[in-house]
């Protein structure tokens, strides 16, 4: 079972990185940031909730979003100026 939910784990990752990648070209990286935070909020309070291993599976889905490393470096890149390699204030 354990091998299983971290092969569905990973999966759930790899589609979900362009979804997120997507998000923060349409929508910005600041409310792509509040969809991250909350979809692994959500996904870790139904894992904290789970009581049988059906429950487990279902509190991955919500990882899909969960790329907030991935919303960092869009953040960091897009304050960045094109000039030099100073940080905008």
């Amino acid at each position: 079972t354990y091998g299983r939910l971290t092969s569905l784990f990973s999966l759930i990752q790899t589609v979900g990185s362009p979804i997120v990648g997507t998000l923060l070209d349409r929508i910005g990286p600041r409310k792509t940031s509040i969809l991250v935070y909350g979809a692994s909020a959500l996904g870790y309070w139904m894992l904290s909730h789970a009581t049988s291993p059906g429950m487990l599976y279902w509190s991955k889905v919500p990882m899909l979003l969960q790329h907030a490393f991935l919303v960092g470096q869009a953040t960091v890149s897009r304050s960045c100026n094109d000039d030099s390699n100073e940080m905008d204030a």
